[in-house]
């Protein structure tokens, strides 16, 4: 019985250092061959486990496997908070938001670290248009954790669904400020600005955001779309081309971002763990 909780422990431990080196595949066999050792009766060792075999497939972005490990994982040990998070974030990023939002209210009914996860669910709840409970969210994280950037991002995407530009346009300015994805967020702004008729400084704001990345087709779109709206038809009619060269599949649905709603996936650093 102790050599046996000995080699979990052992390959747990190596596994732990594999997945903190990002050497993924050894990872996986450390934590596979801890499980192969971990005692039947102890819920809270194949929970433990588990959750870390769901962490690695949450670095391979493989969220069905997420799902699989972390529902063994809860299976195992029901209390246990971090895989619902885990899991709460794989349904996100597979668009199964109801599934999302109830594990992730129950990762927080359980006491996991509250900006992360209400982070993850604002973001769940924006896909839904549910904006005044994502803004709720959003809100709630800044204030356990204020200048978040990745949450003010995402709450400037939510004011400008609301058509709040002013607050939208702080909060950008902010996460521009923060370097969180400057080049989303000077596109983010500039719709603002052109919302608001100031097109000097959505211009100003576009052209950043292309120097930041010229292969982003969604700038070249606002863009096209100012320039139409002063009257220079030859040079939306450019970015318009631009654009659809750089997004040949669904240009317009793609670079206008129809919804309001961020158009790129965020960044590794938002996942909720």
């Amino acid at each position: 019985m102790w050599e046996r909780i000995r080699l979990v422990q052992v390959h747990f431990e190596r596994g732990v250092a594999r997945l903190e080196a990002d050497d993924l595949d050894l990872a996986w066999d450390e934590f596979s061959e801890a499980l192969k050792h971990a005692p039947r009766g102890d819920g809270e060792v194949h929970g433990v486990v588990h959750a870390f075999r769901a962490r690695v497939a949450t670095e391979r972005r493989d969220w069905q496997v997420v799902i699989d490990e972390t529902t063994a994982a809860v299976h195992h040990d029901p209390t246990f908070a971090t895989a619902y998070a885990l899991r709460g974030t794989a349904h996100v990023e597979k668009g199964d938001f109801d599934l999302a939002i109830a594990d992730l209210t129950e990762a927080l009914r359980r006491g996991a670290e509250a900006p992360p996860i209400l982070l993850m669910r604002g973001r769940a709840r924006l896909s839904k248009r549910d904006h005044e409970r994502a803004l709720a969210d959003f809100n709630a994280a800044l204030l356990v954790e204020p200048g978040m950037p990745l949450v003010l991002l995402f709450r400037g995407f939510t004011y400008r669904l609301l058509g709040r530009w002013q607050s939208a346009i702080a909060d950008f300015t902010r996460a521009i400020q923060c370097n969180m994805e400057p080049a989303t967020a000077y596109e983010a702004r500039a719709s603002c600005w052109q919302s608001l008729g100031d097109f000097q400084l959505a211009f100003e704001d576009l052209f950043n955001a292309i120097a930041l990345d010229p292969n982003d087709p969604i700038p070249y779109a606002r863009r096209a779309e100012c320039y139409r709206l002063i009257g220079e038809e030859s040079r939306a009619l450019a970015d318009e081309r631009r654009a659809a060269e750089l997004s040949p599949d669904d240009s317009q649905t793609a670079v206008a971002g129809g919804d309001g709603t961020p158009p790129r996936s965020p960044s590794k650093g938002s996942q909720a763990t």
